[in-house]
């Protein structure tokens, strides 16, 4: 009966319009009404405090508990759209974050219907990691935190139980006198192959190596440039004989490069130098940190570095007329790397310049043997600097204790002297006669002059206490004297 009714009124309705000259929209009615609007938008801006002390580009942003993600562009923005209005949870995730453990936080953003919600998002603080981190454990200050995680290199697999240290030399000035101390600290990974090295100095450069099952990776300079907390991964080769663990190799330098040059790694590493402007580099040397095994550039600026142990690696170049610097290699077992160096920091170039001193007292290096039998500094022999190896001038103060490599602004020996355990750049003596440098850096100058074959001897003083007479400028920051063969 209803259906009837139903057609009945649907013919009224056409017999209507066929009178007045149009068509109903006769199912309008039908319809739902519209219904307001329920959706809004976030936008915002990541900072990052920890590494890039900027904007934080390529991170993941979603809302927990939803599918809604997007990802940060090159200046850390974000933005997202369509998102129900009411209470959301915004966290983010980044591989550098993640893989060192590091927790996002978890930031509350009410979304209002039509409307877009501008919110900003930091990564923690250092301080806030450190002591989150840092529990339990003496932290000097001037100290960080390093952050990474330690993996198999052939298989990607993360390590656990895997140790990483890190031993330095400093030199403590006392009123009793100078006292050399070896510092060490040790993390262990967990089970997530992450670990947490905490009191690492962050004032100066330090290197740190893993290891795991007997076998270790290369050492590798870590420096916290200002920051609390720095991030490094490691990768050790489980199989490659050449990297088994020997003894304390940072505290006796490259005295075991001997041994380890004999035993030979299973990666290869081709490629090519070239300056900032893309032109190849020829005669740059290429070697391994700690290893007596280099190679030199040919005329196309191209070189073959064979017999590397696999694993973290840090490859050293040096040539004239550049600052030297270091590269971190991830190298896996019997494979091959292809790789391109770039030396983009050119020094400074020098007139010739002629060095005059009296070499009458030349064979007992003013008195070398006599200082060095008071057993007052750090002294070294050329048979001596002969097994301890290197390229350059530079090469023999890594094992001065006390005396350490910035890098930030090019590659200065600095030495930690004072009460205050402030750091201080010595004056430098070439034959006894003081070295004054052209462009603040003498130790550059002095290695464009004089080859390390050369060197008869060197000693070094940590402190104007120390410090004979005749090398001491009044600075209270000791000096680093060089005799020469001829």
């Amino acid at each position: 009966m209803l259906l009837v009714a139903r057609r009945l009124s649907v013919v009224a309705a056409l017999a209507l319009a066929q009178l007045f000259g149009r068509t109903p929209d006769i199912y309008a009615q039908s319809e739902p009404p519209a219904r307001p609007e329920t959706v809004g938008g976030i936008q915002g801006t990541l900072y990052d405090s920890l590494v890039t002390k900027g904007p934080l580009s390529g991170a993941t942003i979603y809302l927990i508990g939803s599918n809604f993600a997007t990802t940060t562009d090159r200046r850390g923005r974000f933005e997202m759209a369509n998102v129900p209005e009411g209470e959301h949870i915004l966290t983010f995730s980044h591989r550098l974050f993640d893989s060192a453990g590091v927790q996002a936080p978890q930031v509350p953003v009410r979304v209002v219907a039509a409307t877009k919600t501008r919110v900003s998002v930091a990564t923690p603080s250092g301080p806030s990691l450190i002591k989150a981190m840092c529990q339990g454990t003496a932290t000097a200050e001037k100290t960080g935190l390093l952050l990474g995680i330690v993996r198999d290199v052939d298989t990607g697999r993360p390590l656990v139980n895997a140790r990483v240290s890190s031993r330095w030399f400093e030199l403590t000035i006392e009123k009793k006198g100078q006292r050399y101390e070896t510092l060490e600290t040790v993390a262990t990974t967990d089970q997530s192959g992450v670990f947490r090295l905490c009191g690492v100095p962050a004032d100066i450069p330090v290197l740190v190596r893993a290891s795991s099952g007997g076998q270790q990776s290369g050492r590798i300079e870590v420096y916290f440039s200002g920051a609390d907390v720095a991030f490094r991964d490691f990768a050790v080769s489980l199989r490659d004989s050449a990297a088994r663990v020997v003894s304390d190799s940072v505290a006796e330098g490259i005295a075991d490069s001997a041994a380890l040059s004999l035993t030979q790694g299973s990666a290869f590493v081709r490629g090519v130098v070239r300056d900032q402007n893309g032109r190849p580099l020829p005669n740059v040397t290429l070697s391994l940190l700690d290893r007596y095994q280099r190679v030199v550039t040919d005329s196309s600026g191209r070189f073959a570095l064979r017999g590397v142990p696999a694993g973290s690696q840090t490859v050293e170049l040096r040539a004239l007329g550049f600052a030297p610097a270091r590269r971190v290699m991830v190298l896996r077992s019997d494979a091959l790397a292809d790789t391109v160096f770039t030396l983009d920091r050119a020094a400074q170039t020098l007139a010739a310049v002629r060095v005059l001193s009296d070499r009458s007292n030349s064979r007992s290096f003013g008195g070398f043997e006599d200082r060095r039998h008071r057993g007052i500094g750090f002294f070294m022999s050329a048979d001596e600097i002969a097994r301890k190896g290197g390229i350059y001038l530079g090469d023999v103060l890594r094992f001065a204790p006390g005396m350490m490599t910035y890098t930030p602004k090019g590659r200065i020996f600095t030495m930690r002297a004072g009460y205050t355990g402030d750091r201080c750049s010595p004056p430098y003596f070439l034959d006894g006669t003081r070295w004054y440098p052209l462009d603040n850096n003498p130790l550059i100058e002095l290695e464009q002059y004089i080859p390390l074959q050369d060197l008869a001897a060197v000693e070094v003083y940590a402190s104007g206490a120390s410090t004979p007479a005749q090398f001491d400028v009044g600075t209270g920051c000791g000096a680093v004297v060089f005799w020469t063969k001829r």
